[in-house]
């Protein structure tokens, strides 16, 4: 049976539609049946989803959503205070039968398993700042553990999900334990001069098609601002390969030095930038393992000047963040299957 996923926006709840089924009218033609789109989310904070098939053609939604008690944090993109969120994931596995009989089509809410929550960082805070303005001292309250979009990477029945979040209690992961941590901050003078903590790279893995998945791994320390996280890599599912469920998966993600910078630019109207691969260096920047790393005091806390761009025909951006280019890196982890 062939599956067609579409994902919609609702009342900031994760909406999913699933094709039931394929009907060939025509030789060349085929008609996709969309089914009646619901909502996969539980919070009121549904981000940014991915839906994958496993190897045994179990479907995998994770997604970012609110955790109920988790306190506010500052969105640098949208310039306002939302619920930290969390990485969640539920999964529906076609034509098993649900403990009331009913076999399972993964069209409707009660087909698909209760969510999981992958990071748990939400209700952690690893740094506290004056992130909501005001004395960069005084003013300083714990910050939530908050997580950006989730990256995953699935091969066969491994699936590695990857995402940048606020979360860093360890400061050397090289040392066993949890270390004292290192993470820093920004501050943003034309924000109302809020100190917005770096983020770290988080990872997580199943290797039984999203039926259990290990304990969330902590890849970098929040010493640099970490962003822009990416998979490659494999893992062989050939039952007759002498590799069979052997394989790696490569991340890697950039860090900042400096964190998400305020610049003023003028942006052209009609032009946008080239994407950019989120694994590829830029001009400028280093390649390093991720074992590789300095100490730096903490909290450390970082402002920023404004930096002008390059003067084309557009419209002004003042106040505006943009990742620098000139001080960033490149950092990999490898996860190795035996």
């Amino acid at each position: 049976m062939n599956h067609r996923n579409v994902l919609q926006w609702r009342k900031t709840a994760l909406v999913i539609a699933v094709a039931l089924g394929t009907t060939v009218t025509l030789a060349a033609v085929t008609r996709l049946t969309i089914s009646t789109p619901f909502a996969i989310s539980d919070g009121d904070a549904g981000d940014k989803p991915k839906i994958q098939r496993a190897g045994d053609g179990t479907l995998v939604v994770i997604y970012g959503d609110d955790t109920p008690g988790a306190g506010n944090v500052y969105d640098t993109k949208s310039d306002a205070e939302r619920p930290a969120r969390d990485v969640y994931v539920k999964t529906c596995k076609p034509g098993t039968v649900r403990p009331d009989t009913v076999v399972r089509t993964c069209d409707v809410p009660e087909d698909w398993s209760t969510a999981r929550n992958l990071s748990g960082s939400a209700l952690q805070s690893s740094i506290a700042t004056a992130w909501q303005g005001g004395d960069p001292v005084a003013s300083r309250m714990p910050y939530p553990g908050d997580i950006d979009k989730v990256n995953i990477k699935t091969s066969g029945p491994v699936i590695v999900a990857s995402w940048i979040g606020n979360y860093c209690p360890d400061g050397d992961l090289a040392t066993p334990g949890i270390q004292p941590p290192v993470q820093r901050a920004i501050r943003y003078l034309e924000r109302d001069s809020r100190v917005i903590p770096f983020a770290c790279t988080w990872v997580t893995y199943t290797a039984n098609n999203g039926t259990t998945w290990s304990a969330p791994a902590q890849l970098s320390t929040g010493e640099r601002d970490a962003k822009q996280d990416a998979h490659s890599g494999n893992v062989n599912t050939d039952p007759a390969s002498p590799s069979f469920r052997r394989g790696q998966v490569i991340i890697s993600w950039q860090e900042d030095p400096m964190g998400l910078q305020p610049v003023r630019a003028t942006v052209p109207v009609t032009a946008r930038p080239a994407p950019r691969s989120a694994a590829a260096p830029t001009s400028g920047t280093r390649t390093r393992r991720s074992t590789s790393r300095s100490r730096a005091p903490q909290p450390t806390i970082s402002s920023s000047p404004r930096r002008r761009g390059s003067p084309t025909t557009g419209r002004a951006c003042t106040g505006c963040l943009a990742r620098s280019t000139r001080s960033s890196m490149v950092q990999v982890s490898t996860l190795t299957r035996a």
